[in-house]
């Protein structure tokens, strides 16, 4: 994960965008992961990618408007910017013509709040190619509801259990000082039977898990990682745009538990509220006068912003933080202290299991 230091992460995403204008850039990206691709395909599929860059970043521009047009530039910049993302992994494969995602009209009728509409995945589509992209684990015949996608965005967590009066399922992580793979849990929530109640599998078979204590304080967690846990943080750990490091218990999908990736839920929401914008206008009005604006305003506001992070990781493929000082990044680890700790458990299970000390240092 890289750091990157700026006061202004909007135009700090953009400027590094902009470098996928030059096609000569675009082809030495290209060339790492395909060396052998003719010479022809490299200038085609590279001219395409810089298209596709620019009208991203010329329909963000324009994103600054009223309530009833930034879903669609929105929805359509990051359309934009995930098939340029595509062809750069992918330069030898074709990009597919839909959007990836349906709603159905008479469904739509029935929801009477944003959180309950049902975005069903279709075979062929944008989406799917950014499924590729990011690894996520949909099921393509799998049908995800808003408000499950809603409670898991690090972002929205104070709002969703604002307007849901629930504990949403990513929780506020704070490194406890001195005792290395041991956070501090913050809840929205003083509803400690509700959280108990949560499946927390996803975290547990990642080697993460989580600890609540009630005192006089109020309600707090405790989540330990143990030797288990190296190398899985991706599969439960969410980032926001300024490095504060959350939790999640997923949502179950299709009676599987998930962890969608950010950029992923970002395209379903931007999806939804264009075509609410552009095919349901009624609809879309009827949740802006409701409390689902609160919602609806932070992710076209506040969480726009979060789209450029998105995108520039997708296109970069790699992890940045962003930050005004390095004061405000979490101290890296001494990875000799997290050996320690390791073999320390190590150590422990081999006591436990009653094996041989030698196995300690195998």
């Amino acid at each position: 994960m890289k750091t990157i230091i700026t006061d202004n992460i909007e135009c700090e995403c953009k400027n590094m965008i902009a470098a996928f204008l030059d096609t000569d850039f675009i082809m030495q990206k290209i060339l790492q992961s395909y060396p052998n691709l003719s010479g022809a395909k490299q200038k085609s599929v590279s001219e395409d990618i810089r298209f596709y860059v620019n009208q991203g970043l010329e329909l963000y521009s324009v994103s600054d408007t009223s309530v009833n047009t930034i879903p669609l530039t929105l929805f359509y910049s990051l359309n934009n910017f995930v098939k340029a993302a595509y062809l750069l992994r992918f330069p030898n494969l074709s990009l597919a013509g839909s959007h990836g995602l349906d709603l159905k009209t008479n469904e739509l009728e029935k929801c009477n709040s944003l959180g309950e509409i049902p975005v069903h995945f279709t075979q062929k589509g944008t989406f799917p190619n950014l499924m590729e992209v990011t690894k996520d684990k949909f099921n393509l015949t799998d049908v995800v509801v808003l408000k499950d996608l809603f409670s898991v965005f690090p972002e929205l967590c104070g709002i969703y259990s604002l307007i849901y009066s629930e504990e949403p399922n990513v929780f506020l992580l704070q490194a406890k000082t001195g005792d290395i793979g041991t956070y501090n849990v913050f809840y929205e929530t003083d509803d400690e039977e509700a959280i108990l109640k949560k499946n927390t599998s996803l975290l547990d078979e990642n080697g993460y898990h989580m600890y609540i204590d009630k005192n006089y304080l109020g309600l707090r967690g405790e989540l330990l990682l143990t030797a288990d846990s190296w190398g899985k943080e991706e599969n439960v750990i969410y980032y926001d745009s300024y490095g504060n490091k959350y939790c999640t218990v997923g949502i179950e999908v299709a009676n599987k538990i998930v962890k969608p990736s950010k950029v992923c839920i970002l395209y379903i929401f931007y999806y939804v509220f264009s075509m609410l914008v552009r095919y349901h206008p009624h609809l879309w009005m009827k949740y802006c006068n409701s409390k689902d604006v609160s919602i609806i305003s932070k992710l076209m506001t506040t969480v726009k912003n979060i789209s450029l992070i998105e995108v520039i990781q997708l296109l970069c493929d790699e992890k940045y933080i962003f930050t005004s000082k390095i004061a405000d990044i979490e101290k890296d680890f001494d990875y000799s202290d997290i050996l320690k700790n390791i073999l320390k458990e190590v150590e422990r299970e081999n006591r436990r299991l009653g094996k041989s000390i030698l196995l300690n240092y195998i």
